[in-house]
């Protein structure tokens, strides 16, 4: 009977650390690079080491910020032209929408999408300035988006009921 705790590899010249196959190790070969490795991302190469600390993109963040406050602008001159049955209310109003609505989301999406881009590919370092001016524009939008939205009904009713 055989001791199952004895080195057999001992009688046999083999190592415990030898594969299965006599000569080869169990931890590889030292050969090529599996090919289900991930690929470097966007532009980088595998022995280049990770880019500097990167921040969310302030272009569009301040491009939505700017939209809502000029659609509230356009949202506040609107009445002071005249009344909803003129030509130029229902243009502000209209275009005060456009731009605090259409204009904001699209950007503060555009921004989101290009944060979360950079949070996943790089050393991230979030900046609250940049998440209170995200906020800002977006309770700016919704301000606008109410404003206008209760002027362009004020022209709908102006016209369309009279």
């Amino acid at each position: 009977m055989t001791n199952p705790f004895s080195n057999s590899s001992a009688d046999s010249g083999r190592s415990p650390f030898d594969g299965p196959f006599p000569g080869s190790s169990p931890f590889g070969t030292g050969g090529p690079a599996p090919s289900n490795i991930a690929a470097p991302l966007h532009g980088e190469t595998a022995d280049a080491p990770m880019s500097s600390p990167v921040s969310g993109p302030w272009v569009y963040v301040n491009l939505a910020l700017t939209t809502a406050v000029i659609g509230i602008i356009l949202g506040i001159a609107a009445p002071l032209t005249g009344s909803p049955t003129d030509g130029s209310f229902h243009i502000l109003a209209i275009a005060g929408w456009v731009l605090a609505g259409l204009a904001t989301v699209i950007l503060l999406g555009l921004h989101s999408g290009e944060d979360n881009r950079r949070r996943a590919e790089n050393l991230y370092i979030g900046t609250p300035r940049q998440t209170t001016v995200f906020r800002t524009a977006g309770i700016a939008a919704v301000i606008g988006i109410l404003i206008t939205a209760v002027e362009i009904a004020l022209w709908i009713s102006k016209t369309v009921g009279a």
